[in-house]
């Protein structure tokens, strides 16, 4: 057993911030899931559908070195609607371990966000994953060939799940997901709501009842629970 943790690095929220942007406003800091990221990512490279003349060596390059590098990801949604990533990579592989912090890219989403989310989750799939933010809960594409290189065709927004539900109204305190990621479960003061994540992205509301404040809700195959 570790008899102590020791600190290696820390995320300023300001350090997300470009010179051209002045204010603070932004969502929190939010840690991108490595090992589905990884396997996405690894998925995209090895898929022949993705070796078209439209990316550049260097371009595969960045991707190759999301892949065998094991960078730490973080996230942090600005008040313009863009999306700053930020990655955390262990240069030396030998305690005490030396951190380098930089930013990997700063992108839009397609179209832009309406308020600024609070917390964000990622979803599995094959050569993609679904980025899901709330609140509003809303459902995103990422190709990871053009989001990595920072184009606006890389994160896509698919659909918004209504608010017009019979819970709706009540605020949302946690998100979690399914193993496979084909359903979501919404945690809210007093009730939860599990939805299902079509192929497509788009979300279909299968359950939703009330809780117990603290309740926790696990959500298994396809929104069973």
């Amino acid at each position: 057993m570790p008899q102590h943790l020791q600190l290696h690095a820390t995320i300023d929220p300001y350090s997300f911030l470009p010179s051209s942007l002045a204010t603070n406003r932004g969502s929190p800091v939010m840690a991108l899931h490595r090992d589905l990221l990884r396997i996405a990512v690894g998925n995209a490279l090895r898929d022949p559908r993705d070796k078209r003349t439209s990316f550049t060596d260097s371009q595969r390059r960045r991707l190759t070195e999301v892949y065998e590098e094991g960078w730490d990801l973080f996230a942090r949604i600005l008040d313009d609607g863009s999306i700053v990533i930020q990655a955390v990579a262990n240069i030396d592989r030998r305690p005490p371990t030396l951190l380098k912090q930089f930013t990997l890219l700063h992108s839009l989403f397609d179209p832009p966000l309406e308020s600024l989310p609070t917390s964000l989750l990622l979803l599995p799939s094959a050569t993609q994953l679904n980025l899901i933010t709330n609140p509003p809960i809303v459902s995103h594409s990422l190709l990871p060939f053009p989001f990595f290189d920072a184009k606006r065709d890389g994160l896509r927004t698919i659909a918004a799940a209504p608010e017009s539900g019979k819970y709706g109204h009540l605020p949302i305190a946690q998100i979690s997901r399914s193993p496979e990621g084909h359903a979501v479960a919404v945690m809210r003061r007093g009730a939860a709501e599990i939805w299902k994540v079509k192929k497509s992205g788009d979300l279909r509301l299968v359950q939703q009842f009330e809780t117990v404040n603290e309740a926790t809700v696990l959500v298994f195959h396809s929104g069973s629970f």
